[in-house]
């Protein structure tokens, strides 16, 4: 079954960018003998040359990417008006942007495309600088397909490369930071498209807009509602008829005589034997294989292809419950003629596709095509606030902020039924108020949100540096500083119980209960990832004097964190270990990626020198794999944390009880990797066998101490007794206690005791205790 990609989260072309780097790389690959991936060292391609060589060779790839840019642009208008436009880009798509969906999900991976859907968008626009009476639309073979295929990959990876001779000018440390910077919105802006996974971005932008239907209807003739279901019945429809004709084609393939196939085939395009005869005479069959005759007629199937992309209104109305005004006046509002970007400067299609907002073309008075309906969802947001902040602007603004908090606020409830959850609290420093979006606290944790819908502009997503600068400010660095400060102030009435404060009767609990404060920002649109990647932000000067990392996050992926991860100690944990993570490592990915990195490692990737970069961009396949495939209604695992049963059952256990502090347990418990836990456990299996043989011998062995890296403040010792000597059990924990914090870099020992005699329970005693002076 083929299954167009607009399901798959489309993730970056691997594009070789050129980056400033403080030394080697890292890359994240899976390999035998570990639980979780193990590090691969990369050598810098510039490692080996002095600055004047670097700023030959920068020189050389900007002017050989100039002269390949230009000529390869020449070799797809020239392959564009000589062929039919239309059915190129329906070949392309069908190949290029399909997976097959099985028992086992979607099984094809973002490294086995070749091509993206941010590459038909570019043929597509440049299509539409050609008028219908300029197309030629000469027959064509394989051959050009492939070559236009080749020249659309060169196309992009030539233009990225086209300006980077900016590196070698003469600019100080900061600004050229800003210019890597900006390469890096622009790769994004240029092949990133979904920004949440289909049922995600569907139904948040249900959510944000259908409040807007009755004003939309009345303004323009349509409802939010009305396009969000138009492009969904394209979709639909797309990926039915690629469904039937790879089906018919895997029938064809079942075929092993010649002669047979050919009349199959025949029947299939309704045409006669007599025509089936002639073609089996004239091409001589019998001096072909039966592999070349089945890509013959496949190719010349092929010549159909854009029928499963052309549809006519009266198809829509008789395929849906629309009226012919509503169809008719969405069809237009969405689409271009030929010829309507003949002025259009093709030096923008890049970072400004004018398709990405008007999808479909217009073949005639009463026929659409429509190759790309999913690039209407990758670009709904943009779309529908142009659309309905032209008629009623301020009240979108709201909307949108009262819906991302909302929002907010229900996945946390959901994840975290048990926590208490206040909204907009308003408290003062020094008789300066502020007002905080969202506070939650579970167990003896705060966690504190900001929440920001602001729009990120078209000029900040091409890299405009002012305007980039600006959202930055805004949407990542404003709600830092405004949770940290918020947290400081928590800190300070923690610490001095004799402070009054009207917040604390604003808050349901005891603030003496709490010893933990997480903060996170979540923002309504996606930002380029570099929420994802504030590090990258330190060398540009933009970030302010002792500024501190924490968690930023689009709602989607937000979402995402809250179903994937399934305890809340483990969330908690990872949005802990990420502020950590930003402080301690680079790394270069998106937030899936860091899902993908935490699930395999839980974010202990052990002393890591911080010049060292980490390149963790295909981590979060499995995660795809899992939500791509639920979108196609097929169900497999979901992907978890790699978790030792002995961890799992201490974890259940903490919840059951719920004993204060149990929060933090949990997470000092997920600080040790899954081969850190899997050597634990066996460890354990021998220290339960000395124990039971030795226990009667004065100072017998009966606790094992887990050492953590010098990255960690954490250490985990674990005692073991019997009935007969149970009442020895607070000496044996005192003991261990010790033992675990004799070490310089600690600073808290978490002690696991267990009567080893009763199987009931995963653990009977369970301490944190921390070191003097801490």
């Amino acid at each position: 079954m083929g299954k167009n990609n607009r399901t798959r989260r489309i993730k970056k072309q691997r594009l070789k960018k050129l980056r400033k780097e403080k030394g080697r790389k890292k890359q994240i690959s899976k390999e035998s003998g570990s639980i979780g991936p193990v590090l691969q060292m990369m050598d810098h391609p510039f490692s080996n040359l002095d600055d004047d060589g670097r700023k030959r060779l920068i020189q050389e790839i900007s002017e050989n990417s100039e002269k390949a840019y230009q000529e390869v642009l020449t070799k797809i208008r020239k392959i564009l008006i000589e062929y039919d436009p239309a059915l190129l880009l329906s070949i392309l798509a069908s190949y290029g942007l399909t997976a097959p969906v099985g028992a086992d999900g979607i099984t094809k991976k973002d490294s086995e495309f070749t091509i993206y859907q941010a590459h038909i968008e570019i043929c597509q626009a440049l299509a539409l600088q050609f008028k219908n009476e300029d197309l030629q639309k000469k027959p064509f073979g394989p051959d050009v397909v492939q070559e236009l295929w080749d020249a659309l990959v060169e196309l992009t990876q030539s233009q990225n490369y086209r300006n980077i001779n900016d590196l070698n000018e003469e600019h100080s440390d900061d600004e050229k930071s800003v210019i890597l910077l900006q390469q890096w919105m622009r790769g994004n802006t240029q092949m990133v498209r979904n920004w949440g996974y289909f049922s995600q971005v569907k139904s948040i932008a249900t959510e944000i807009y259908q409040c807007f239907d009755n004003i939309l209807k009345t303004r323009r003739g349509f409802s939010v509602t009305d396009v969000i279901d138009l492009f969904q019945f394209l979709i639909d429809e797309v990926e039915r008829k690629n469904t039937e004709r790879f089906e018919k084609l895997s029938l064809l393939y079942k075929i092993k005589n010649k002669n047979e196939l050919v009349y199959k085939y025949y029947e299939l395009i309704n045409l006669s034997k007599t025509d089936a005869d002639e073609f089996i005479s004239k091409i001589k069959i019998d001096s072909i294989s039966r592999k070349s005759l089945f890509s013959m007629l496949m190719s010349h199937y092929d010549l159909r292809l854009s029928d499963i992309y052309t549809f006519t209104t009266k198809y829509v109305l008789e395929k849906t419950s629309f009226d012919e005004p509503v169809v008719k006046k969405m069809l237009d509002e969405f689409s271009y003629a030929w010829g309507e970007l003949v002025s259009f400067e093709t030096e923008h299609i890049y970072l400004s596709n004018p398709i990405w907002q008007h999808p479909i073309i217009n073949l005639d008075n009463d026929r659409y095509f429509c190759v790309l309906p999913q690039t209407f969802f990758s670009f709904i947001i943009p779309s529908l606030d142009n659309l309905i902040g032209s008629i009623d602007n301020k009240n979108l603004e709201e909307r949108r902020a009262e819906y991302l908090e909302e929002k907010i606020e229900e996945i946390i409830k959901k994840r975290f039924p048990e926590s208490n959850i206040v909204s907009n609290v308003k408290w003062k420093v020094d008789g300066d108020e502020f007002e905080t979006d969202l506070i939650t606290f579970i167990d003896s944790h705060v966690l504190i949100v900001e929440a920001k819908s602001g729009k990120i502009t078209e000029p900040a997503l091409r890299g405009a540096p002012e305007r980039l600068k600006k959202h930055i400010k805004d949407i990542i660095v404003a709600p830092n500083i405004q949770s940290r400060r918020l947290q400081n102030r928590l800190e300070e009435l923690i610490n001095n119980t004799e402070i009054e404060d009207e917040i604390r009767g604003k808050l349901p609990v005891n603030l003496n209960d709490i010893n933990k404060i997480i903060r996170i920002s979540v923002t309504l649109e996606d930002f380029g990832s570099i929420q994802a990647n504030v590090v990258r932000l330190k060398e540009t000067g933009w970030l302010p004097d002792g500024y501190e990392t924490c968690p930023t996050m689009n709602l989607a992926d937000f979402e995402t964190l809250f179903d994937l991860l399934e305890h809340p100690v483990q969330i908690i944990h990872y949005l802990e270990r990420r502020a950590e993570l930003e402080n301690e490592v680079q790394y270069l990915g998106d937030e899936l990626d860091l899902m993908g990195l935490y699930i395999t490692t839980l974010f202990n990737v052990g002393d890591i020198d911080q010049k060292t970069e980490f390149i963790i961009s295909e981590m979060s396949a499995p995660i795809d794999a899992y939500y791509n495939s639920k979108d196609a209604g097929i169900d497999i695992p979901k992907p978890k944390p790699m978790i030792h049963p002995l961890f799992e059952n201490i974890f259940n256990q903490l919840e059951q009880r719920s004993t204060h502090r149990w929060t933090e347990i949990g997470v000092i418990l997920n600080r040790f990797s899954p081969d850190d836990q899997n050597r634990l456990a066996k460890l354990l299996l021998k220290l339960e066998k000395n124990v039971r043989k030795n226990w009667r011998i004065e100072g017998h062995k009966n606790i094992a101490v887990f050492k953590p890296p010098q990255s960690s403040k954490y250490a985990l010792c674990y005692v073991m007794y019997l009935d007969e000597n149970s009442n020895r059990r607070k000496e044996f924990i005192n003991a261990a206690a010790e033992m675990g914090l004799n070490q310089k870099h600690v600073e808290y020992c978490l002690v696991i005791a267990k009567n080893i005699d009763k199987h009931d329970l995963a653990y009977h005693t369970i301490g944190l205790f921390q070191k003097p002076g801490n």
